[in-house]
């Protein structure tokens, strides 16, 4: 005599049945369906040295590239290219094929430049042929001098601030440059002070003060030689 089946166990066996089938199925959909690559976005900065002696460099971020040239910082998308990394944005175009890079700017077109990648902003403002730079932190900030040609400070998260270079003058033992009188202009001291940063384990032979819209930073600086 054969004894009937539990209730309770039949349907526990019908709905163990149920999600085997439903965990199949679900496979075998995620199996026809096209592998997605997760793309990281890559951070690299390039300096490029073109002919003449005209340089630029390049922060290429995710769809982005901010380039820095001639007085100006310019944010360019990223467009289709059958090879290298290719940005536009109206007449500005810059074009990375590894080795070289292009860049078409104000009516200009630099062709086969030099690339050569840096990892640090000291590295990169040498290599443009920035003369000194200092920086700080809270908040955290940068200041380059082109001597004979312009100042370029930035504070994070804002926009840079490129001014003629005027000339040094010397107050009490002190280097200082100062565009104009008012509070909104900017002046630097740097004084021969050692000075220490978080990021870097030798300490800087000056220590720099600049003051912007009346708010002092202060930081560490040197001198790059090119």
């Amino acid at each position: 005599m054969i004894e009937p089946l539990d209730e309770r166990r039949m349907l526990g066996g019908r709905r163990f049945a149920a999600l085997s089938l439903c965990a199949l199925l679900l496979l075998g959909i995620a199996g026809c369906l096209p592998r997605i690559r997760r793309q990281l976005a890559t951070d690299v900065t390039t300096v490029f040295t073109c002919s003449g002696d005209y340089r630029f460099s390049a922060r290429e971020l995710g769809e982005v590239a901010t380039v820095r040239a001639e007085m100006q910082t310019i944010a360019i998308p990223r467009i289709r290219s059958a090879s290298g990394t290719r940005y536009r944005k109206d007449e500005m175009e810059f074009w990375n094929r590894g080795q070289t890079g292009t860049l078409r700017l104000g009516g200009a077109t630099h062709a086969d430049c030099a690339g050569q990648v840096v990892s640090t902003p000291w590295e990169e403002s040498r290599l443009l042929g920035i003369e000194y730079r200092a920086a700080g932190s809270e908040p955290v900030w940068s200041l380059e001098i082109d001597d004979g040609k312009y100042m370029r400070f930035m504070v994070a998260g804002g926009s840079p601030v490129y001014t003629p270079a005027p000339q040094a003058m010397s107050e009490g033992g002190r280097r200082v440059f100062r565009t104009s009188a008012d509070s909104t202009g900017l002046e630097v001291v740097i004084e021969e002070i050692a000075c220490r940063n978080a990021t870097s384990v030798d300490p800087f032979p000056q220590t720099v003060t600049v003051t912007a819209n009346g708010f002092p930073h202060r930081g560490c600086g040197r001198s790059l030689g090119r």
